[in-house]
């Protein structure tokens, strides 16, 4: 599962500095009395800049990866490979497209192995010694077929291709996935219809995704149980959002217990809701072992992975719940994030919300028996301008290190990368590329919803293609293998479908920017710099806002009300409003190529959109 990478920066209190401190200085000596023992190479990437050797670059990719990724991204200019030391581990940062390509291809000679023996199934799995010990016997690889170097070997039980694989097909696959997603969007369209009424209502962005975002999650991967077994669990997964570093980097215990019993709570919630639904199913009714969706697991993807780990007697204590909570986590972990970003950008910006309903409004359906209104999944995912805030928003809003072991000797951009080396691909790095992405009025690190639309022709556009530089620098897109997040596909749908109904139903009207005790704030949102690197990036202020239902025969209503003298604008001050209302209420003018901005004649290859199908990543 891609879902937040473990050894990054967290908000680390007085304490942490002691503990780390002692243990860097223990590091200090015997690493560099192993880095004398290393032979000179000739012909290496450079190295990045380290102050104190083992430590400087080691802690400051843990406390403050933001400033840490800011060096890398100054190195990486002058080379692919930069090259630095994570502890005692040689970590080579890669950057250009064909490196990440060999990387994200099928080589045998690199994976992820340790990351999963290491984090996720001891600590987020629960697994026993003797479990951990079976897992990694298995060396036949996660590919459907075995490695070759295998062939000859005892036959063990398949375990990493048993794990990818009930993931991905359970997650991926189009019956169990539109199960899902149906769910989520019945239970999304209620939850709005009991949000508001016809009058005015003030709410909380962060707290509508946090709290009302991750319950519908639950419903429709956990079954409505969920909600009366774990009445709790949004608070408690936020919380264990929150410490998720420290549990990983296996801090201690009685120092740093509050993260220990924020991981408890969570894991506890997800036992109770186990033992409750294990017995309670019918396990003889092939009718409810077949379903794509049923009310005691919610999804066939939750039933069985549970299924699974126990069919294979991986079933010590708390590993079903683990993988469980794991499974939800990694779920709401960058959904929410990202969905509380777009729900701002697009509530500060009057034009992009009349375009976006606008658009919106065209992928509605009738049901020809109740005459009710749905949104299609098919028709979201095909209009031009939701495709391209949510490229955008994964751009700017998600930041990851793609992290593979090298298990032998790797080639990589004129360079062989030693076995035990880990490369590291830093999302950062290209997404905030201005040769890449910055265009005339809009430089590559500020949101336009508008950057990856496509001109081909006065009306006609390409949604797959984007408005960037014809540079091909843009690397972290190619195959992305079996380690690919099989929770891509509906993450994707999950912020498409909640950004579309809460722009088509409402009427939207800023308030204030809050800090998150609810006292006004001097200032907008930026990315909150402690999760850089761990995946969804969320704001680090809130924004309070009003809405009120649209009456669902007004297509084309315009704002209630001007923006306040202190409310967010459109990034081009108004002017593209202005010419929208001397085109008129035609086809969808925003299309055409405006006065402000000149598109380039041709788009990269690659659309940077790591969920948007089997084989491309960002």
């Amino acid at each position: 599962m891609n879902s937040k990478n473990f050894v990054m920066h967290d908000n680390f209190e007085h304490g942490h500095y002691e503990v780390l401190s002692t243990f860097f200085a223990l590091l200090l000596v015997v690493a560099f009395i192993s880095r004398l023992r290393v032979p000179h190479q000739s012909k290496q990437p450079a190295w990045l800049r380290d102050p104190l050797p083992f430590v400087y670059n080691t802690l400051q990719f843990v406390l403050n990866n933001k400033r840490f990724m800011d060096r890398a991204t100054e190195a990486l200019k002058a080379s692919n490979l930069v090259k630095f030391h994570l502890g005692t581990r040689l970590v080579y940062l890669v950057r250009g497209s064909q490196n990440v390509q060999a990387i994200w291809g099928r080589s045998t000679d690199i994976d992820h192995n340790e990351v999963m023996l290491n984090i996720y199934l001891p600590l987020w799995h629960k697994f026993s010694k003797e479990d951990l010990e079976r897992f990694a016997s298995d060396k036949s690889g996660s590919e459907k077929v075995p490695l070759p170097s295998t062939a000859n070997a005892p036959p063990v039980p398949r375990y990493w291709y048993g794990y990818e694989h009930v993931h991905r097909e359970y997650l991926g696959k189009a019956p169990y996935l539109n199960a899902m997603i149906k769910q989520y969007q019945d239970r999304l369209s209620y939850t709005l219809d009991t949000l508001t009424s016809q009058e005015w209502t003030t709410i909380s962005i962060r707290s509508f995704c946090r709290q009302h975002v991750s319950k519908c999650n639950m419903y429709a991967l956990l079954g409505p149980r969920a909600l009366e077994l774990m009445p709790g669990l949004p608070d408690h997964l936020w919380n264990f959002d929150e410490h998720v570093l420290l549990v990983a980097l296996r801090t201690p215990r009685w120092i740093f217990s509050h993260a220990y019993k924020a991981h408890d709570r969570y894991l506890a919630d997800f036992q109770r809701y186990l033992d409750a639904t294990w017995e309670s199913f019918d396990w003889a009714d092939s009718a409810a072992t077949e379903s794509s969706w049923e009310p005691c697991f919610g999804s066939r993807a939750s039933r069985e992975v549970v299924k699974w780990f126990k069919d294979n007697n991986f079933d010590s204590p708390g590993t079903c719940a683990g993988a469980l909570a794991t499974l939800f986590w990694g779920q709401n972990c960058n959904v929410v994030p990202v969905l509380t970003w777009a729900l701002m950008e697009v509530v500060r910006d009057h034009s992009l919300t009349k375009d976006l309903r606008k658009e919106i409004l065209t992928a509605y359906d009738t049901d020809p028996d109740t005459k009710s209104r749905r949104l299609s999944i098919s028709k979201l995912k095909s209009l031009p301008l939701l495709s391209s805030v949510y490229t955008e928003l994964l751009r700017l809003k998600v930041s990851f290190n793609l992290m593979r072991d090298v298990r032998k000797p790797f080639v990589l951009d004129g360079h062989t990368v030693p076995p035990g080396a880990m490369l590291q691909v830093p999302t950062l790095v290209a997404h905030y590329d201005e040769d890449t992405w910055g265009v005339q009025g809009h430089t590559a690190s500020e949101f336009w919803g508008y950057r990856h639309i496509k001109y081909t022709g006065e009306e006609k556009v390409d949604a797959s293609a984007t408005n960037t530089k014809s540079k091909g620098k843009f690397s972290l897109s190619g195959r992305g293998g079996t380690h690919i997040c099989p929770g891509r596909f509906y993450a994707k749908q999950q912020i498409m479908l909640t950004i579309a109904s809460f722009v088509s139903k409402f009427d939207m009207e800023f308030v204030r920017w809050t800090n998150f005790d609810g006292s006004d704030s001097d200032r907008a949102p930026k990315n909150e710099t402690a999760a850089c690197g761990t995946g969804g990036m969320p704001p680090d202020r809130d924004m309070e806002i009003r809405i009120k239902r649209r009456p669902k025969d007004q297509e084309n209503a315009k704002p209630n009300s001007p923006p306040k003298k202190d409310e967010p604008i459109s990034k081009d001050g108004g002017k593209k409003q202005d010419d929208d209302k001397k085109q008129g209420n035609g086809s969808l003018d925003w299309l055409r190529e405006a006065d402000h901005y000149n598109p380039p004649k041709q788009a990269p290859k690659n659309t940077g959109d790591w969920m948007k199908d089997d084989g491309k990543l960002v």
